[in-house]
């Protein structure tokens, strides 16, 4: 896996997420919301059972 991967969290839905201020991971608004992870970071913050999805971008932002 590479380390300069950063992911969006997205569920079948079509539903971003993003940190709210209690670092709980909640719906974003829009794609212009959400926060970007780390996979490591989208991992912690994914229950077991939840069926989510992650959209991978490079550094410098393009979507693979």
């Amino acid at each position: 896996m590479s380390t300069d991967l950063l992911y969006y969290i997205m569920d079948y839905s079509e539903n971003y997420y993003r940190v709210n201020k209690e670092e709980q991971l909640v719906v974003a608004a829009g794609k212009e919301e959400t926060t970007v992870f780390t996979f490591s970071q989208a991992n912690s913050k994914i229950s077991v059972g939840k069926k989510i999805i992650f959209l991978s971008y490079d550094s410098g932002g393009r979507e693979k």
